[in-house]
């Protein structure tokens, strides 16, 4: 047989490269996976649709490890973040499960060059072949074992693979109180026939006293360049049901606000009315003419309009009015840029 040392030397180093590269791209899970896992007494266990419970391919140690590192959110308030590590513990699984195969291929690539080397009779090709084979797997093995530390003092975020940290944003659908509402005649409802308020609410209506008071305000609106949108007027008892019974864990009657996801006016008590259901409140936006897109300055031009015209800015709320004022929230004080459908805005300020 003939050996050509060259293209063994080739094949060895390609091995060795091989190990060190499965090394690199593996170690560094190791070392920030535990970020996911917390004794911190904020934070809550946090299982959303856990993907690991659901592989077509089941990986050997996976189990134990979703075990180990569990999801967690912390609440702060209304802001809850929470950390999602199943990335993480799948690349750690698949690392763990190869580790033994690694170690196996390294063991027979020295065991191979052994034998050469053994079977060599002294010839200085055969040595150099089996040499080859023994300090290319050594070598790899090395540069892996040792790649968590090169990569750290090249760049520390290169071993930066943590649990996904995202932000939930808590929808605000209606942050006020029922009220005591006398009889209501929604026959006298209307929508205001003006050019400058662009209806989106799907056909709600008002009362028309509101209705005189939103068409005062549009006109106030369109000396600055910008039109009114309302994006929701009135709504009936059952529609108001419906929001209520979808944010607060289907319930069927009115619950503790702790209990509730979001604040929501509850439209179970006897002898009450929500806003919405009064016909004297409303939602609605400052937006540009032309693209009907919404902007903080035209925002803030529509809080000036609609207070200038009598109509009450709820403070949780920063597209809520009413006219009459029902909610104790609501009030003439100043520009807000309250609730999350409210965070494009905030954006733009920064």
């Amino acid at each position: 047989m003939v050996y050509k040392p060259a293209k063994n030397k080739t094949k060895q180093k390609i091995f060795a490269l091989t190990i060190a590269l499965f090394f690199c791209l593996n170690l560094t899970t190791l070392v920030n996976i535990g970020h996911a896992q917390t004794n911190d007494p904020g934070k809550k266990p946090f299982v959303p649709l856990n993907p690991i419970d659901k592989l077509n391919v089941s990986i050997p140690g996976i189990d134990k490890l979703s075990e180990q590192y569990v999801a967690s959110c912390s609440v702060d308030g209304a802001s809850t973040q929470c950390s999602l590590p199943y990335i993480a513990i799948y690349i750690r699984a698949i690392f763990g499960y190869s580790m033994g195969i690694i170690g196996i291929l390294s063991a027979i690539s020295i065991m191979f060059g052994g034998i050469i080397y053994m079977t060599s009779a002294g010839n200085a090709t055969r040595i150099n072949t089996a040499k080859s084979w023994i300090n290319g797997s050594v070598v790899g093995l090395i540069i892996g074992l040792s790649c968590y530390a090169l990569l750290i003092q090249i760049n520390p975020d290169l071993v930066g693979l943590k649990a996904i940290n995202i932000g939930i944003v808590e929808k605000q659908e209606d942050g006020t109180d029922p009220v005591s509402i006398g009889n209501i005649d929604e026959n006298g409802w209307t929508f205001p026939s003006d050019a400058n308020i662009i209806d989106q609410s799907g056909g709600q209506k008002m009362t028309a006293a509101m209705a005189e008071k939103l068409i005062a305000a549009s006109k106030c609106m369109k000396d600055s360049g910008y039109k009114i949108r309302v994006s929701s007027a009135s709504r009936t008892e059952e529609q108001q049901k419906q929001i209520y019974s979808k944010n607060c864990g289907g319930a069927t009657s009115c619950v503790a606000k702790a209990q509730c996801s979001v604040l929501t006016c509850c439209p179970f008590t006897p002898g009450t009315r929500c806003p919405h259901t009064s016909g004297q409140a409303i939602d609605v936006w400052g937006v540009d003419p032309l693209t009907g897109g919404k902007s903080i300055t035209a925002q803030y031009k529509l809080q000036d309009c609609m207070e200038q015209t009598g109509f009450c800015l709820l403070a949780s709320e920063c597209w809520h009015f009413e006219f009459p004022q029902l909610s104790a929230a609501c009030g003439s004080s100043g520009h807000n840029l309250n609730g999350g459908n409210c965070t494009s805005l905030k954006n733009q300020a920064k």
